[in-house]
């Protein structure tokens, strides 16, 4: 198991999705820095490197959990198709439930302290550009993947400008992990206080699952749609057109 020290983050959960579980409980990030080693991000946190592997190990044992349906083996078009039908309708469903909360806890319980108004004011923002974002992805980017995918398959490649918009997507994730974790320490790694009200507590739950829900789904386009895009886009501009 000693291997898992000089794997990257984002192949950890790609090999198996319940680590992510353990690596968001502990804010080790597998999206945006994924790159890193598990040593390396487990050394920016401060967390005992050792002590996640024997937590890993463990879980591996009791789970044979793969990633769900093996999304390595499905098309682009499955991906896109699974994104958009799972992850998009999670975050359009729970976001504006998460408002709500937020309202709730703000307006109707007290006076509310200076880090729940700010998180408010930030995941206000948040919402906003994930809608952009989803719009984004749902109406150019991945109707783009179906059609490079489409072309390859009749046997007429045509490259297509996938990399700027994949780029901007990746930036765009990079923005949403870094709310995400101001998020986090504003809500102080989601520690529950003893006085919590139902509301707080129910506005904690939502918002560790979001965390969760949207590291995973940016893992998915990070590291499996966007590379076999890339892959596909560098076949189709080698492959000579039939005459």
């Amino acid at each position: 198991m000693m291997r898992f020290i000089t794997l990257p983050m984002s192949e950890l959960v790609k090999q198996r999705q319940g680590r992510a579980v353990i690596f968001d409980r502990l804010g080790l990030d597998y999206c945006s820095a994924g790159y890193k080693t598990l040593a390396e991000a487990c050394y920016r946190r401060g967390v005992d490197v050792y002590q996640v592997v024997e937590e890993l190990a463990r879980a591996d044992e009791l789970s044979g959990e793969q990633y769900p349906a093996d999304m390595g083996l499905l098309t682009l078009g499955e991906l896109c198709d699974y994104l958009v039908e799972h992850h998009h309708g999670y975050l359009r469903r729970e976001m504006p439930r998460i408002e709500q909360l937020l309202d709730h806890v703000v307006e109707h319980e007290g006076k509310a302290p200076p880090e729940v108004m700010e998180l408010r004011t930030i995941f206000q923002r948040f919402a906003e550009e994930m809608k952009d974002h989803l719009a984004r992805e749902e109406q150019h980017v991945f109707p783009m993947i179906h059609q490079l995918e489409a072309a390859m398959l009749r046997g007429e490649p045509k490259p297509l400008p996938v990399e700027a918009s994949i780029g901007l997507l990746e930036l765009e994730h990079d923005q949403a992990a870094l709310a995400l974790l101001r998020m986090r320490e504003l809500l102080r790694d989601y520690d529950l206080p003893d006085h919590a009200s139902e509301a707080y507590r129910r506005l904690i739950e939502a918002m560790r699952a979001l965390e969760h829900e949207l590291h995973l789904h940016v893992h998915l386009e990070n590291y499996v749609l966007f590379p076999k895009t890339r892959e596909m886009h560098r076949l189709a501009a080698l492959t000579p057109t039939a005459s």
